[in-house]
């Protein structure tokens, strides 16, 4: 349910402007595609962001240790979200976001490596 998920009030604005650019409305499929691409890219940071905390957070401190297959199955998701939104203006912000999350997880770790040379070319495109 939108209404009670965390990010439930910025849903419900980008539901309302989507329906305000639907077809029935105003028609401006532009407008309601923008829409639409925003809510997935919040959803599937928060998803990302979920994963993380499930997965490598223990104690307050990230920990990757024994947990090779939940890291092949963290930079799948990542990949996806950064295929679809990492060229988009309008959503500098959600993209800047993960990619700090990335850092900040594989900082200091055997990753570390491969994913800094990651976030550096999401950053020349940022």
């Amino acid at each position: 349910m939108i209404g009670r998920h965390p990010l439930g009030a910025i849903f419900d604005k980008l539901n309302y402007a989507k329906k305000k650019f639907g077809p029935d409305k105003g028609n401006d499929k532009d407008l309601f595609d923008k829409c639409e691409k925003h809510i997935n890219a919040i959803s599937l940071r928060h998803s990302i962001m979920n994963f993380s905390k499930r997965h490598f957070l223990s104690n307050g401190e990230y920990n990757l240790t024994g947990r090779f297959e939940e890291v092949l199955q963290f930079e799948q998701k990542c990949n996806s979200f950064f295929s679809q939104f990492l060229c988009d203006s309008f959503l500098v912000d959600e993209v800047v976001h993960v990619r700090r999350l990335v850092e900040e997880i594989f900082e200091g770790t055997p990753y570390e490596n491969h994913f800094k040379g990651v976030c550096q070319k999401i950053k020349t495109l940022e």
